[in-house]
This record gives C-alpha cells, sequence and structure tokens, in this order.
C-alpha cells in the first residue's frame, strides 16, 4: 500500500481544498494508494468532517503563516516566522515518519514547511498549483521575497500539477518542462436530470462577491437586456465584500424585479437544472469550476477571456466567450440565447461531451496516479542542485543568523527611508491645505516606466479635477505625466485627457488633473490610464495606492488594473 500525504494549507473548504479533498477520495478508489489528510486547526474548519464522510484519514498539523504573507524587512515578524519555521519543520517531520508517508502532495504555493520537511527526510514532492493570484492579492508585503519562495517550491518538487494551462504557462519559465503537467480540476457527474428547459430564461452566475469576479459588469448587462425589453432572470449565488455595493447598484438601475441574490449554495444542481445558461464575468479566473459544472449539466456558458475559461469553453460551439469589462457584448450574447434556445440546448449538449473526454473524475484518476507511479519509480534521492536549494532556505530561515543580520542593518536603513517618506507626505498634505491622510494606509506603486491603469468608480454625480500624490522617490523628474479617462464599457475611446508637468512636482504631493466636466455618472466605473513622458535620464515617479485594496485585476496577457488608487474627484 502506497501511503500518501496531502497536506491542505487552510481547514476550511474552498477551492483548492475542496480540490484536494477530492483528489483524496479518487486515490483511495484505486485500493493500493492510501491518503492521509494533514489540515491546520482540525477542529476549527468544515475540512476534517467532509473528509471523515468519506473515511478519509485526518492528522493535525502545527498552523503556520502562509509565506505569502512574510515580511522580510520587519524584524520581529520576520524573526518570529523563522522561529515558527524552525519548530514546525520538526513537527512536520516526526508526523511523516509516524505515518509512513512515501510521497508528499503540497497544496498551493503559500507554505515552506511541509516541503523543507519532506526533503529533511528525503520524500518526493508534488505541488499543486491553483492559480497564480494568491500573491498579487496581498498588498504591502514583499513580493520579491514571495517570488524567491515560490521558485524554491518549485525546484524541489518533482512535479508541478497546474489546473489550468495559462497557469502552466506562467510558472513554465521557472522549472524544465518535463516537470510540469496540466490536470484539469474536475467535477462529479450529476445525479439527477439535467434535461435542458426551453422555456427557462433565467441566467445563473454562481462567484463571490468580489470585485475581480465581475458582478459588476453582469449588472451593467442586465440594465441593457432590461432596456431592450427581453424578459429575463439573473439568479446570483455567493457572498462577499461587495455585496452591499451590488444590492445598491441593482437598485440604482430598478433591477429589483430581474436580478436576485441567492447567497451561497452548496447543491449546485439546484441552480443549473433550472437555468437557460451560466455566465462567467470574471476579470480572472485561473480555472473555473462552474464552467465544468455547468457543462456537467449540459448547459451553455457565457464566460469572459479571463484566463482559465478560454482553455474550457468552445467558443460558438459550447457557449461564447466575451471580451473582459464589455457589458455590451455580454448582453448580446444573453440575447442571442434568449432568442434561439434550440441553439442553446445544442451548445449544452456539446458541452456535456467536452466534459466527459476532459473534466471527469476518472480522466483526472488515470493522470494524479500516473505521475504519482512514475515519482515513486524513478526518485532515488534529491540531487545535489535540489539540495543546494534546501540548504539556502534554511539558511535564509534560521532564527539566529536572521535576527543578528535584520537587528543590524535592513531594519534601520528601512525604518530611516519609512520615517523621511511619512514626515515628507505628511508635510505636503499639510502645505496643500487638504485633510490629513493617515500614511499608514498608503503606499507607493513601483516605478512606472510606460504607463500604469486603474479602476474607479465615481463617487460623484459630476467632475471635471482628479488628485492623486505622486512620490519621486527623493528625486526630481523631468517631463509631463498624460492621464486618459475612459468608460470600462467603452475602453478603445478616451473621454477625456489632461496632463501635468512633472518639473513642478514635489516627492510625495498632491497634484490635480483638470479637463471638461463629465456628468451624470454617480457609481460609473472608469479606467484611468497615466502615461509618463520623461525627459532623457529623469527619475521616475510613483503614485500612492492604499494597502489593503491590493486587488489585481488581471486581463489578456497579464497586462492589469488595480483597483487601489488614492484619488479624489472634485
Amino acid at each position: 500500500m502506497i501511503r500518501i500525504g496531502l497536506v491542505s494549507h487552510s481547514q476550511s473548504i474552498r477551492g483548492a481544498e475542496k480540490m484536494l479533498l477530492n483528489l483524496c477520495i479518487l486515490l483511495k478508489e484505486t485500493n493500493y494508494i492510501y491518503p492521509v489528510l494533514f489540515i491546520p486547526d482540525i477542529n476549527t474548519g468544515n475540512l476534517v468532517k467532509e473528509a471523515k464522510k468519506h473515511k478519509i484519514e485526518c492528522n493535525e498539523i502545527p498552523s503556520n503563516m502562509w509565506y505569502i504573507y512574510a515580511k522580510p524587512y520587519e524584524k520581529n515578524s520576520f524573526y518570529q516566522y523563522c522561529q515558527q519555521i524552525n519548530e514546525h519543520t520538526k513537527q512536520f517531520r516526526d508526523l511523516f515518519i509516524n505515518n509512513n508517508i512515501d510521497l508528499v502532495i503540497n497544496n498551493t504555493l503559500t507554505n515552506l514547511v511541509p516541503v523543507l520537511s519532506a526533503v529533511g527526510l528525503g520524500i518526493p514532492v508534488i505541488t499543486w498549483v491553483h492559480g497564480i493570484l494568491d500573491s498579487y492579492f496581498i498588498d504591502g508585503y514583499d513580493s520579491k521575497y514571495r517570488l524567491l519562495m515560490d521558485r524554491s517550491i518549485l525546484k524541489l518538487s518533482e512535479y508541478i500539477v497546474c489546473c489550468s494551462e495559462i497557469v502552466k504557462n506562467y510558472y513554465s519559465r521557472y522549472v524544465k518542462k518535463d516537470s510540469i503537467l496540466t490536470i484539469h480540476n474536475w467535477t462529479y457527474d450529476p445525479i439527477i436530470d439535467i434535461k435542458f428547459n426551453r422555456k427557462s430564461n433565467i441566467f445563473v452566475c454562481l462567484n463571490a462577491f468580489e470585485f475581480n469576479k465581475g458582478i459588476d459588469v453582469l449588472i451593467e448587462a442586465a440594465k441593457l437586456l432590461r432596456d431592450r425589453e427581453y424578459d429575463f432572470k439573473l439568479e446570483l449565488y455567493g457572498d462577499g465584500t461587495e455585496k452591499e455595493k451590488i444590492i445598491n447598484k441593482i437598485s440604482l438601475y430598478n433591477l429589483k424585479n430581474y436580478i436576485e441574490l441567492k447567497g451561497r449554495i452548496t447543491d449546485v444542481s439546484i441552480a443549473y437544472k433550472k437555468s437557460l445558461a451560466l455566465i462567467q464575468p470574471s476579470y480572472f479566473e485561473s480555472f473555473g469550476m462552474t464552467v465544468i459544472e455547468a457543462m456537467a449539466h449540459s448547459r451553455p456558458v457565457i464566460a469572459t477571456k479571463s484566463g482559465g475559461p478560454e482553455g474550457i469553453v468552445q467558443d460558438g460551439n459550447t457557449g461564447f466567450l466575451t471580451e473582459i469589462g464589455d457589458a455590451e457584448e455580454l448582453a448580446e450574447k444573453m440575447a442571442f440565447l434568449l432568442d434561439n434556445k434550440m441553439l442553446a440546448e445544442q451548445m449544452g449538449q456539446e458541452g456535456r461531451k467536452l466534459y466527459e473526454q476532459k473534466f471527469t473524475r476518472h480522466v483526472a484518476r488515470e493522470k494524479f496516479v500516473s505521475i504519482i507511479e512514475d515519482t515513486l519509480t524513478n526518485f532515488k534521492e534529491y540531487t545535489n542542485s535540489k539540495l543546494l536549494v534546501y540548504d539556502l532556505l534554511n539558511f535564509i530561515h534560521d532564527k539566529n543568523y536572521v535576527y543578528k543580520y535584520i537587528e543590524e542593518t535592513a531594519c534601520a536603513e528601512r525604518d530611516e527611508v519609512k520615517e523621511k517618506i511619512s514626515q515628507n507626505l505628511n508635510e505636503s498634505i499639510i502645505h496643500t491645505n487638504n485633510k490629513r491622510i493617515d500614511i499608514s494606509k498608503l503606499k507607493p506603486s513601483r516605478r512606472i516606466y510606460r504607463s500604469k491603469k486603474y479602476i474607479i468608480e465615481s463617487n460623484k454625480d459630476a467632475f471635471n479635477t482628479i488628485s492623486i500624490i505622486i512620490g519621486t522617490h527623493f528625486q526630481k523628474p523631468n517631463g509631463i505625466l498624460r492621464l486618459l479617462i475612459k468608460s470600462v464599457n467603452h475602453k478603445d475611446y478616451v473621454l477625456r485627457e489632461a496632463e501635468i508637468n512633472l518639473n513642478d512636482v514635489s516627492d510625495n504631493s498632491k497634484v490635480s488633473f483638470v479637463f471638461e466636466e463629465i456628468n451624470k455618472v454617480l457609481g460609473h466605473r472608469f479606467i484611468l490610464e497615466f502615461v509618463p513622458i520623461y525627459e532623457k535620464n529623469s527619475s521616475k515617479i510613483s503614485i500612492y495606492e492604499y494597502r489593503d485594496k491590493g486587488t489585481k485585476v488581471f486581463k489578456n496577457k497579464f497586462v492589469n488594473l488595480k483597483n487601489n488608487l488614492y484619488f479624489e474627484l472634485s
């Protein structure tokens, strides 16, 4: 019997955790691979309850801070973090030894400890990567450190399993091509009658109520559909931080008779059975579980070209792919399905065929079993190059070395710079007679070389000025900064344009762009593109952002928009 240790990064059941549990179930069905699930804070979440329903053996592991949250430049927190790594690595080793683990599957790029423990014992590791957003949603932390840890874990893994081609392509630059592969997520075959109902006019969306999920664009599309006098319903299943904004937007557009918030749902068949189609309007999706769920239920899918769905939806065959943020195109595809129910049914049937070919549990089990057997057959010991990475990780996180180094060098320097920035920003705000801004809530962006885009939502019905804070990094830039204002729904058309002279800008000071008034835009969303045109040898500027709104909205080819700009409209 092969004993596989599957390490969860969380005790709750969300996307990645759910797939890890599903993998436990698949492996157990082989009757010769025995899964052992390791869960942090085992009694505080629902993962262990679901695992026990399937008679999966579970073990509690120490809860370790994810490295994506680590701050190497803060001496106390990083020292404690390193101390925790040292202690927990020893505990993990004992757990792996006591459970006779032959191979470790490390779930997500978040935690060093299980990998360090496995390598120290000579146990091979397979890392399962579920997306590329984890680090980008964590604002205010050290991106260089995160990337170093990502690459180290990938280097130490015998195989890296990615949930989609877009994730695989992103991480392929860091590893050997024969060590990284795609195994699509899978969903279980519905046990209910999935017959298509041509009388249905219900669209469903099963997304978290978060900014990057594109619910606001879907509401815009629903408004367009209503204005064209279509009879339809839109059911939103989910919850999240954007719920109040969603409710307000539905009320603002008077769409209460068309859109219904249904809350979270555990039995997704209830939603799909009565639906005409699924709408997936996200700005970025690493995979798109709801897409294959809808296909399993023989329902067509309208999804954005947001990454994962592009490798699932066959445009014009199993549904439609639309441009990100394009409410007009989304409304057109929804109207098409309402007008062509027979074709919608055919698309659903084609989606069902594709599900059976690529996204069933049987396909996934065959691929996972194959790489597990290959790893156990061919792995002898860790190579010298991998052991070098292992030794460097241990050296970096040696608590005694870290404390001494940070105490004497890095912290002193960073504290001095941070204090200087704080003083300059506060002085500039007082100098410009504006309200005092808490510096701890802001941070400068990376230096801007070409352009930088943000999404904002207007909190005024009309405005002709946009003010931001610019950082020059204690230097004097030369050139101009141009602002291009576009509507989210018409992003190829520039509504307004303005510019400022960078020669006149002080470090960490407020600047204002003035233009012809834009009116009747309360609640409307705009793209702001800042384009610096530097003179030769000019230093580069940054734009101040909120620390706690670090969402990046990824578009095609990883060109991103952010919604964390500090700005004022007047």
